[in-house]
């Protein structure tokens, strides 16, 4: 396997004159950093829009409107869900940077950014029907990130870069969904119960 060992005045070196590979890299990175951020902006509209929903879904809960109320229940579900998907997104994508980072200082492409392109390219399918321009960036990223990996001596070495979340990148990816589900109930209050009509007109309990 090639690894690089390099000393501290050569990674100097290298930081003030990177090679076109680094180059590359240090741009993927930056578009990467990128898109995280424009997913916390979408995150951040999902949860006004989950916000406005719940009020409604409590104001129709006080007028008894049942129906009403599942309506906008069934819709904060929703808004849910997309949330999920881009905090998953988000977290996966942030640890995916930071190990970039790593990887551009102390180097081995082929090795270690063989599970990252798994990660770029599973977030890449998941945001293609919320965020579709994110999932456009994501997919630059990932066939950037593939070149680098082939020149590298991806090829070479026998190593063909997967898009399939195995291994290191599916560790990735069920540790950034657990992470999101736990965030996902500090942003996310409980909705409202709601109650059927019978149950709203104070029908009496039926013994046992």
């Amino acid at each position: 396997m090639f690894r690089e060992r390099k000393s501290i005045l050569a990674r100097l070196r290298e930081a003030f004159s990177p090679t076109p590979l680094r180059k590359r890299l240090l741009l993927s990175i930056h578009r990467l950093n990128v898109q995280v951020k424009r997913l916390e902006a979408t995150l951040r509209r999902v949860e006004g829009k989950d916000k406005e929903l719940r009020g409604k879904c409590a104001k129709a809960i006080e007028e008894k409107n049942t129906s009403l109320a599942t309506v906008y229940a069934n819709e904060c579900a929703e808004m849910r869900k997309i949330a999920k998907i881009l905090l998953t997104s988000q977290i996966a994508l942030e640890r995916t940077s930071i190990r970039l980072e790593t990887i551009q200082e102390f180097g081995d492409f082929v090795y270690h950014m063989t599970p990252v392109i798994g990660v770029v390219g599973a977030m890449r399918d998941q945001l293609e029907g919320i965020v579709p321009e994110i999932s456009r960036e994501l997919a630059w990223v990932n066939e950037s990130l593939e070149e680098i990996v082939l020149e590298a001596g991806g090829v070479l070495e026998g190593t063909v870069p997967s898009e399939e979340p195995t291994g290191d990148a599916k560790r990735i990816l069920d540790e950034a969904a657990l992470l999101a589900d736990q965030k996902l109930k500090e942003k996310f209050p409980e909705l409202p119960a709601l109650r059927s009509s019978e149950d709203a007109k104070g029908r009496a309990p039926q013994p046992p």
